[in-house]
C-alpha cells in the first residue's frame, strides 16, 4: 500500500496571525508540520495537498454573496504556502485535465503534488480524484487547516473513495475547539483513524 502525506492548506493567509483568514491558534503546530514535511523529504514519501487559490469572481468571497473574505487572493503573499511546509512540487489547476497517464507522461507524477481550489473541497478539482487515487491502494496521512472545514472535506472525500485515512491530531487546527471536536467526531464515524505526529514518526510508512 503507498502512503501519502496529505498537507491541507499550510497557506500564510491561513497560518500567520496577520493573514487575511487566521485560524485561531495555528501556528501552534507549525513545529509538528516542520517535522512531518521533513519526515516525508526524508523517507521519499509523496506530499501531495491542497492550497487555495481565488480569484475577484469566486464565489465563496463575501463580496459575490459568500461566507468569506478575500483570502489566498492570485499572486499575493497570502496565497504562498508557508517556508516550513514549502516543497518543491507540482501544482495542478482546477481549469485543465492533466489527468494520471499524462503526468507520467511528463515524469511527474511520483512527485509533490498540490490541487488548487476555489472552495473548500479538494475534490472540486478536476484532477484530484484519479490523481488521488492512482493504480495502487493508496492510504493518506492528513494535516493541516482548518479542521472543519477544508480538512474535514478532504479527508471524508478519501474515505469515500475507500482511501485509508490517518488523521493528525496535533497537526490541524480549527475555526473553534467546538467545531474541531465535532469535525473531528464525524470524520471518525466515517472511517478516519487518529493519530498523533510522534505516532507517525515512528511508524514505518511504506
Amino acid at each position: 500500500m503507498r502512503t501519502t502525506f496529505f498537507d491541507v492548506d499550510t497557506q500564510y493567509d491561513f497560518m500567520r496571525s496577520d493573514g487575511a483568514l487566521y485560524v485561531p491558534k495555528a501556528e501552534s503546530i507549525i513545529p509538528n508540520l516542520t517535522l512531518l514535511t521533513q519526515y516525508a523529504i526524508n523517507n521519499k514519501i509523496q506530499i501531495m495537498g491542497s492550497v487555495d487559490r481565488h480569484f475577484d469572481s469566486d464565489a465563496e468571497l463575501a463580496k459575490n454573496g459568500g461566507p468569506f473574505p478575500d483570502h489566498c487572493m492570485d499572486g499575493t503573499i497570502g496565497q504562498k504556502k508557508i517556508f516550513e511546509t514549502g516543497v518543491k512540487a507540482e501544482f495542478l489547476t482546477n481549469s485543465f485535465d492533466y489527468s494520471l497517464e499524462f503526468l507520467r507522461k511528463l515524469g511527474i507524477s511520483d512527485q509533490n503534488i498540490f490541487f488548487e481550489k476555489q472552495g473548500y473541497d479538494v475534490f472540486d478539482n478536476i484532477n484530484s480524484t484519479e490523481i488521488l487515487l492512482g493504480s495502487v491502494p493508496r492510504q493518506a496521512v492528513v494535516y493541516g487547516v482548518a479542521t472543519d472545514y477544508c480538512v474535514k472535506a478532504a479527508v471524508i472525500g478519501m474515505i469515500h473513495r475507500n482511501i485509508e485515512t490517518y488523521v493528525i491530531t496535533d497537526a490541524i487546527k480549527g475555526i473553534t475547539p467546538e467545531g474541531e471536536k465535532t469535525a473531528l467526531d464525524e470524520m471518525v464515524r466515517q472511517g478516519a483513524k487518529l493519530i498523533t505526529t510522534e505516532e507517525v514518526l515512528k511508524k514505518d510508512w511504506q
